[in-house]
C-alpha cells in the first residue's frame, strides 16, 4: 500500500512539474515574441498552434527506446503500419498492400514523411511545381482555384477521405493549380512523387500494374478540360473509377501473362 500511495505522490509530483515549466516556457514566449515586436495577428497564430502541439505531445506516446533493437525487417514493417490507415483511401495504395507489402515498406521507409500545418498556413500555391501527394491525417483544408471565367472554385479536404495531387506520382510536370491552406492545425502525410517512381521499379510485377493504372490514370485526366482539372481529389467521387483503372491494370497482365505462356508453348514444338 504504501508503495502505490508513494507512486501516486511520485506522479503528481511530476505532472505539477510539467505544469510548471509549460508555464514557465509559454511566459518566455509571450516575453519573446513582445520584445521581437512580432505582429499581433502572427503572434496569436504561433502561441495558438504551440498550445495546440503542446497538449498533443503531452496525449502522446513517444517511440520506446527498445526499438532501436528491431531487426531491420521488423522497423520497416512498423514505420508501414504507421503510414497504411491514412494511404489506404487510395484505391492504388489498398491494391499494393494486397499485392505487395515489401514495396509499401519500402515506400514507408524512404518516401513517405510527415508535415503539420498551423491554422492559416499554406501548403501550396498556384503554379508551383508539384513534388509530393499529400493525405490528410488530422484537420481540414481549404482549396481555392481560378477556372476559365476567373471565377473562385473552393474545395474542402477531409481527413480519411481524400488526396492531392496525384497527378505528381505520374508525370514530373504537374503544377498545381490552386491555393491549398489549413482551416485548422492539421497533420499530414507525404508520399515523394520521385522516391515513389524509383522504387515501384524495382518489382517488375509491381511496375507493370501501377504502370498500367498510370497510363490510364493520365488519358483520363488529359481527357478532362484544363479549367476543370483539381488538385484535390474527392475520395467519394472518384474511388470508383480509379478502382476501374485498376481492374484493367489487372486484367491487361493476367493477358500477358498468358500470350506469354502461349508463345512458350509454341516454342517449345520443332519446326
Amino acid at each position: 500500500f504504501s508503495y502505490l500511495v508513494g507512486s501516486i505522490t511520485n506522479s503528481q509530483s511530476q505532472l505539477r512539474s510539467m505544469t510548471e515549466d509549460a508555464s514557465k516556457q509559454f511566459w518566455t514566449l509571450r516575453r519573446y515574441l513582445k520584445h521581437n515586436r512580432v505582429p499581433l495577428a502572427l503572434s496569436c497564430r504561433i502561441q495558438r498552434y504551440l498550445e495546440h502541439a503542446w497538449q498533443r505531445k503531452k496525449a502522446s506516446v513517444s517511440e520506446p527506446k527498445l526499438c532501436i533493437l528491431l531487426s531491420e525487417q521488423l522497423c520497416n514493417e512498423l514505420k508501414c503500419a504507421r503510414s497504411l490507415p491514412h494511404l489506404l483511401v487510395h484505391p492504388l495504395f489498398e491494391c499494393l498492400y494486397k499485392n505487395s507489402c515489401v514495396s509499401l515498406q519500402r515506400l514507408a521507409v524512404s518516401a513517405i514523411s510527415w508535415r503539420n500545418l498551423a491554422r492559416g498556413d499554406n501548403l501550396f500555391y498556384p503554379n508551383e511545381v508539384a513534388t509530393h501527394l499529400y493525405f490528410v491525417v488530422e484537420g481540414k483544408l481549404h482549396y481555392v482555384r481560378l477556372n476559365n471565367n476567373g471565377e473562385r472554385t473552393c474545395e474542402w479536404v477531409d481527413r480519411a477521405e481524400d488526396w492531392i495531387a496525384e497527378p505528381v506520382l505520374w508525370t514530373p510536370t504537374w503544377v498545381h493549380l490552386g491555393t491549398l491552406g489549413a482551416v485548422s492545425e492539421a497533420d499530414l502525410v507525404l508520399v515523394d512523387g520521385e522516391i515513389f517512381g524509383r522504387i515501384i521499379r524495382l518489382n517488375p510485377v509491381v511496375l507493370q500494374l501501377v504502370s498500367s493504372y498510370a497510363r490510364r490514370f493520365m488519358d483520363w485526366a488529359n481527357s478532362i478540360p484544363h479549367g476543370q482539372l483539381s488538385d484535390i481529389s474527392q475520395g467519394e467521387d472518384i474511388s470508383e473509377k480509379l478502382r476501374s483503372f485498376i481492374d484493367g491494370a489487372v486484367t491487361e497482365r493476367a493477358f500477358s501473362k498468358r500470350k506469354a505462356s502461349l508463345t512458350d508453348s509454341l516454342t517449345s514444338f520443332p519446326p
